[in-house]
Formats: structure tokens, C-alpha cells, sequence
């Protein structure tokens, strides 16, 4: 077991692994429609400069004194809604490269956590305020808003429709095809394998 299943977080209503990969497909349908036609990378610098902050989303560079504790976070206000991203990760994203590989998925995670929870966050304010995290350890997957900003991160940079039509879908030729990590490739096998 990791550090991270001591950590508290509150819970978020259950979602099913297939029915998060529902909702990549709708976000990839806005923003990278190709993406659901054949396999291709997503281009997550015009995602973060052009087209989500047409949607009130906005990625913001910071140091790692700001966010010492994570690469990225992602805060809610009035005006909309503000990504973190640590310098480092940031810098990545423009170099590219195999070491942009964790930048991507990063970013990707929090776009997750944009589209999955935000709107249940500002919903439920009131009552997350009253009530108390629980140690993630305690915690179905399914309730656990980081394991479905993962599960979200995975399809969304890898469209389930589209690994099936792939003659090759091992996890070396996803992460050459979606530029992705070997890692985080082998983790789509984990997470999606009895879908495909």
C-alpha cells in the first residue's frame, strides 16, 4: 500500500469505469473530435491554451513552493475554475518528449477532476463542509474522486473506441501512438482490459 491511501478526501458518487470513459468520449467530441476516429495524441497545449479557457478553465503555471505537496490542484471560484500546474510539469509540456509524458497525463487528470467533480462540488458545498473526509484506505474506487480523475486521464488520452480498432494495443504501441508512458499504458490494460 502506497502513502496516498492514508490520505482523507470526500467521497464522490459512485461512477462506473465504462460509464467515466462515456464521458471522456463526450469531452474528446468538443475538443479533439478526430481523436474518436483514429488513434493520435491529444494535443494537450491547445487543449490548455485555447480551448478550455473558452469553457471557464483556466491552467495556471506555479512554483513548487505554491503546490509543495502536488504536481497540480485544482481550485474552484466564482469566476470559474483555476488548474495549478506546478512550473516543472509545465516546462514539460513544452519541451515535449518523453518526459512531457507525466505532464500530459497530469493535466489530464485534472481536466478529469474539472469534468467529474467540479459541477458535484459546487452542487454539494453546503453539505462537504459539514461533513468529514474519510481516509481514502476506507473508500470504494469507485467514491474515490482520484481514482475517477485516473480512470478519466486514461480514456480520455487513450479513447477507449478507438484502442479497439487498433491491430496493436499493447501497452508499448499505446504509449508510442498517444504518447504516453509505459506506465500509464499498462495501467489502461489494468483498468479497461475487459472492455476491450
Amino acid at each position: 500500500m502506497g502513502w496516498w491511501t492514508n490520505e482523507y478526501v470526500h467521497p464522490v458518487s459512485p461512477k462506473r469505469t465504462r460509464d467515466i470513459a462515456a464521458v471522456a468520449d463526450h469531452v474528446l467530441a468538443e475538443v479533439q473530435p478526430s481523436a474518436l476516429v483514429q488513434p493520435e495524441p491529444i494535443d494537450i497545449l491547445r487543449l490548455i491554451d485555447l480551448t478550455l479557457p473558452s469553457y471557464g478553465v483556466h491552467f495556471v503555471p506555479v512554483s513548487h513552493e505554491e503546490l509543495p505537496d502536488s504536481e497540480a490542484e485544482t481550485r474552484i471560484s466564482a469566476g470559474g475554475v483555476e488548474v495549478l500546474v506546478r512550473e516543472d510539469h509545465w516546462d514539460e509540456l513544452g519541451r515535449g518528449g518523453r518526459r512531457a509524458h507525466r505532464a500530459r497525463a497530469t493535466v489530464a487528470h485534472e481536466t478529469g477532476h474539472v469534468v467529474l467533480h467540479v459541477p458535484e462540488m459546487r452542487r454539494r458545498a453546503a453539505e462537504l463542509h459539514r461533513r468529514s473526509p474519510v481516509r481514502r484506505l476506507d473508500l470504494a474506487a469507485f467514491r474515490d474522486p482520484e481514482w475517477q480523475a485516473w480512470t478519466f486521464a486514461l480514456a480520455f488520452l487513450m479513447p477507449l473506441r478507438v484502442v479497439r480498432t487498433m491491430a496493436d494495443a499493447t501497452p508499448a504501441n499505446l504509449s508510442a501512438t498517444f504518447l504516453v508512458s509505459g506506465a500509464l499504458a499498462n495501467s489502461f490494460h489494468k483498468r479497461f482490459g475487459s472492455l476491450l
